[in-house]
Parts: C-alpha cells; sequence; structure tokens
C-alpha cells in the first residue's frame, strides 16, 4: 500500500516551476489542486489553462474600492464587489480615493534573482501612511507600469479615462480647513506640512479639563475621545508640592491646596 497524502495543494502556483511541482508529488497523490493567478506576474506554466484544462476562477472580490476593482476588469470581466467594499469612508486627508503617482525613480533589481524593489516607492508610501492609516478601507496600490523605461507587458495598466488621478504629486487636504492652500506632495519632505494629516496648524480646540489640544490639525479623533491632554498638571498639594504627572482629568489624585 503506498503511503502518502492523497492530495497535494500547490500555492501560487502560477510562479512555481513544473520541477518543483512534479518533487512534491508522492506515489500516492489522486488529487493535485492548484492555487493561483495565471494574470499576475509572469507565470511559469499558463499554458495548462490555455490548453483548456478545466479551472475556477473566483469572481467576488471583498478588499479593493469600487474604483479600484474597476481597473482590474479589463483583465477579470466578471469581477464583482462585495457588499462591505461599498461602504468605505474618503480617505481623509487626500482629496482623491485613487491617485497614480509617476516619478522618475528607478527600481533595484533584488538578490534573489526574480524580482525588484524601489526605496523612493516604499518611502513615499510610509510617508503618506499618516494620512491613510486610520481611515476605514484605507489602500495604497503601487503598480509598476514600466520597469526602468522598458514597457512590461505582464502588468496591469490604468485606463486612459482616469483623467485627473495621475501626477506627480498627491493632492493633500485638510478637511477642517478648506480654505488653506493645498499641498501637493511629490517630495517625502512635503507630507511634514500635514503631520497630522490635517494642514499645518495648531488644532487648540479646548478640552473639558480646559486645556487645549497641542496636535497640529488633525481629522481623527474630532471629539478628542482618543487624546490624552500633554499638559503637565497644575495642581499643588496641601503640602505645598506640585503634582508632577500630566493632566489627569477627571481623575483628582491630589488635593488641592
Amino acid at each position: 500500500m503506498k503511503k502518502g497524502p492523497q492530495i497535494t495543494i500547490i500555492e501560487e502556483a502560477a510562479e512555481v516551476i513544473e520541477a518543483h511541482i512534479v518533487t512534491a508529488i508522492n506515489p500516492a497523490c489522486e488529487h493535485l489542486i492548484f492555487i493561483g493567478d495565471h494574470k499576475h506576474l509572469e507565470p511559469k506554466h499558463h499554458y495548462v489553462i490555455n490548453n483548456g484544462i478545466p479551472y475556477t476562477c473566483l469572481q467576488r472580490q471583498h478588499k479593493m474600492r469600487p474604483e479600484i476593482s474597476e481597473l482590474m476588469r479589463h483583465m477579470y470581466p466578471k469581477l464583482y464587489d462585495n457588499e462591505n467594499v461599498l461602504e468605505y469612508d474618503n480617505i481623509k486627508g487626500i482629496r482623491q480615493n485613487m491617485y497614480f503617482i509617476t516619478h522618475d525613480y528607478h527600481e533595484q533589481y533584488n538578490g534573489d534573482g526574480k524580482s525588484f524593489s524601489n526605496e523612493h516607492e516604499a518611502e513615499y508610501v510610509e510617508a503618506s501612511s499618516t494620512l491613510t492609516k486610520k481611515s476605514k478601507g484605507w489602500q495604497t496600490v503601487v503598480q509598476k507600469i514600466k520597469s526602468n523605461n522598458k514597457a512590461n507587458t505582464n502588468h496591469a495598466y490604468p485606463k486612459q479615462d482616469c483623467g485627473t488621478s495621475f501626477g506627480k504629486a498627491l493632492p493633500l487636504y485638510c478637511q477642517n480647513h478648506p480654505e488653506q492652500d493645498r499641498i501637493m506632495a511629490e517630495l517625502l519632505w512635503d507630507f511634514d506640512r500635514a503631520p497630522e494629516g490635517g494642514c499645518a496648524l495648531f488644532c487648540e480646540l479646548r478640552l473639558e479639563c480646559r486645556h487645549v489640544c497641542r496636535l497640529r490639525c488633525h481629522p481623527f479623533d474630532k471629539d478628542h475621545k482618543e487624546y490624552e491632554c500633554r499638559t503637565m498638571c497644575p495642581k499643588v498639594c496641601k503640602d505645598g508640592h506640585k503634582c508632577k504627572k500630566r493632566c489627569h482629568f477627571p481623575k483628582n489624585l491630589v488635593t488641592v491646596k
């Protein structure tokens, strides 16, 4: 009797070369399952699909905003959105929920022999995370259309009718002070002009403890339910000692003289 798993599952099958698949199959295998996307990156054996072998393609997506999933339908015409992605809030701090940034920073070839990385793109995404990390359903998409000026036909590309969704700088927007001049974030330090996702103005909202918020303008936590006052406590105990703690309102931990 042959021993071994009767079912073998190959994950990321489009990226696995045939030699590795053959070595993973044991004599007892009766069912071989490939899970992957033959339209993603450069498939190693897409002819399996092209030769008519039956396959099933998932059609419902639960992550992408409708603006993004629409771009995918030239590759996946039967793709449709689950209800949860229709409930995403607009991204705070940016004028548009989807925007393509064009730049001239070349990517670097990694030592693994088959992938590239772009340090500028990674740092740009990290800098923009201050604006987007608290938005429900936010997504940062870095899509490589060309590789160091060489066309890469294995990747999707945005449709030409995206209009104003293209540019060299991300158009930032302050929901609290829309009259302020907008910030065009082309370089990494441009995001420093909106450190809390709003603008450079101080919040200065009067808190329940009667101190003011010391943050720069922020579109999140407008009611200051999560904000902790940073002002040092001005109270003095009956022995004349000044409290060395930060504001601890409404907890009255000392006796006021």
